[in-house]
């Protein structure tokens, strides 16, 4: 990490110093050592009048450093963006950890202190963190939830696209009248031809819910709708909170994955069904690499995100960023003792909170 840091370094240092305004001069500022202090070379304060609204480790969180931010992001909370702007002096206070304290440099300390931040970032939780290296509590945090279980352990599912003519709501007492009797048998020509009309045609399953239209010249109750069902294969039963009619769903077993079944007669009227994916059942669980393996891919964002928050934490601790007090709200804090001590300043921060919010409110519209 170190040598990399270097390069990295290099570089910043090379765009700085191309910034210069002529042969006459470097454009650079002199940093002597890349450490860690409480002073203006490291914090960015703008004069003593530029009190501190963070004490983080030896360093301190100007008011001035604040400001900018919440000008920046007017919109969100002050106390969020101090949170923030921890979270970032940590992270620069870690990547100075791990250099060289005898390398002698000349940066502008904004340059090199984003610089540190990136290169530690990247290799702690981007490039440098590939799916082997997720940790198992992790995953097992992932797996237990019941979405994410449910993808590895589940019947036949299937996806269907009806086309159905309703003629009552499936109570016997309704459906047994003579008029929705009628409805009935001229649903079961309408929709013969529905399917004879959809068989020669065969038209893309993307489409089906945009020819609705072009049959309801012949048939005039026709409507479309989607739905997912499961089904135990081994005890010949639905599954799930919601059950389809028996009928509908022994047609669709029947058919298989990709095919328009015949017309069929449910409890509630006709149904021409086109069954458009069928999903074998699985029962997977951990010990299977495939599963942590897409669980890694498929959640990458939140990975990387939990593997920072648990860095952040044996840095500075769980309770003393609100971003941190929440995640380790039901998880056991990380053991030892925190390498930074962090205080904020109450009275400071509601003090530069009123100035941003007082010098944004003066700005001309």
């Amino acid at each position: 990490m170190k040598g990399a840091l270097q390069v990295l370094l290099a570089v910043s240092i090379g765009l700085v110093c191309a910034c210069g305004r002529g042969p006459e001069t470097t454009g650079r500022v002199v940093v002597p050592q890349l450490q860690v202090a409480d002073d203006a070379a490291w914090t960015g304060a703008q004069g003593e009048t530029d009190f501190p609204v963070a004490q983080v480790g030896k360093a301190s969180i100007p008011a001035s450093r604040l400001r900018r931010a919440l000008a920046a992001e007017p919109a969100r909370d002050p106390r969020v963006v101090l949170d923030a702007l921890i979270d970032r002096e940590l992270a620069a206070q870690a990547a100075v950890g791990g250099l060289d304290p005898n390398l002698e440099v000349e940066a502008n300390r904004l340059v090199w202190e984003r610089a540190l931040v990136k290169h530690l970032v990247d290799d702690l939780f981007q490039s440098g963190y590939g799916t082997e290296d997720v940790p198992r509590a992790h995953l097992e945090a992932l797996f237990a939830q019941p979405a994410i279980w449910a993808r590895f352990n589940h019947p036949r599912l299937f996806d269907v696209q009806d086309y159905q003519w309703i003629c009552c709501d499936g109570r016997p007492a309704a459906c047994n009248q003579p008029e929705v009797q009628a409805c009935f048998a001229e649903g079961q020509a309408a929709m013969a031809a529905v399917y004879q009309a959809l068989s020669l045609a065969r038209p893309d399953p993307e489409d089906l819910p945009f020819l609705i239209e072009r049959y309801q010249a012949s048939a005039p109750r026709l409507a479309y709708q989607e739905y997912n069902f499961a089904y135990d294969e081994e005890r010949g039963i639905q599954r799930g909170r919601v059950l389809f009619d028996d009928a509908v769903v022994a047609t669709v077993v029947q058919t298989g994955a990709g095919n328009l079944a015949q017309p069929v007669r449910s409890q509630y009227g006709w149904h021409v069904l086109f069954v458009r994916s069928s999903v074998a059942p699985e029962r997977r669980d951990l010990e299977d690499p495939d599963v942590r393996r897409e669980i890694a891919e498929t959640f990458r964002a939140r990975l990387q995100q939990m593997r920072f928050l648990e860095f952040l934490a044996t840095l500075v601790g769980t309770d003393r960023l609100m971003v941190l007090k929440a995640y380790f709200q039901d998880r056991p804090a990380p053991p030892g003792r925190p390498a930074y001590d962090v205080e904020i300043y109450l009275d400071s921060l509601k003090e530069a909170v009123d100035s941003a919010t007082s010098d944004q409110e003066d700005e001309p519209i």
